[in-house]
């Protein structure tokens, strides 16, 4: 993993580095190795093999390529780090935002059920309060209570009424009663 090759062919250094799916970052280390590589042309590529290139100086810019690449290492993973967490930053962000918005859905359907069972006591209300009403819509008119078939009707509300008209002349007659005796003493 960590070693490194010195193709003749090119003089490129290459990193051999784990077959993990980053191509992204393979790439990144191989243009850097080209950056740190010189640029070896056909007559230093010749020098090299036939061996009368120093071979201290080589290993010289060997080095020096490893720590460049070393530090550019440093440098990318640094930055991976810091999208990583800031990745982490957003997604925790996000979800704490999808609760919320979770538990105003939860409070819109409660209201809803409320809403419904409020509409449907108005309805039963106003239902009642028709029925009410063509309750004291039976009372007859004078043409309906020539009516024959519904003479037995007319005299129970007649009975009615006329209960209804004696409790207040009693009424009426003790008030008048109550307050003669106290003009009276």
């Amino acid at each position: 993993m960590g070693r490194l090759w010195l193709l003749t062919a090119g003089a490129v250094l290459y990193v051999a580095i784990p077959a993990s799916g980053r191509t992204t970052v393979a790439q990144r280390l191989h243009l850097a190795a080209r950056r740190t590589s010189s640029a070896a042309d056909d007559s230093s590529v010749t020098d090299i093999v036939s061996g009368n290139v120093d071979t201290q100086q080589i290993l010289q810019d060997t080095a020096n390529s490893t720590a460049k690449l070393r530090r550019s290492m440093k440098v990318i993973l640094g930055k991976s780090t810091e999208g990583m967490k800031s990745l982490k930053t957003l997604l925790t962000t996000n979800a704490k935002g999808t609760k919320a918005l979770n538990d105003m859905l939860m409070e819109m359907g409660r209201l809803t059920e409320r809403m419904d069972a409020f509409g449907g006591n108005m309805e039963r209300c106003r239902k009642k309060i028709i029925s009410l009403e063509e309750k004291d819509a039976e009372i007859l008119t004078p043409s309906e209570a020539d009516d024959p078939l519904l003479g037995a009707t007319s005299l129970l509300q007649l009975h009615k009424h006329a209960e209804k008209l004696q409790s207040h002349v009693g009424m009426a007659h003790r008030i008048l009663q109550s307050n003669g005796q106290q003009l009276q003493a």
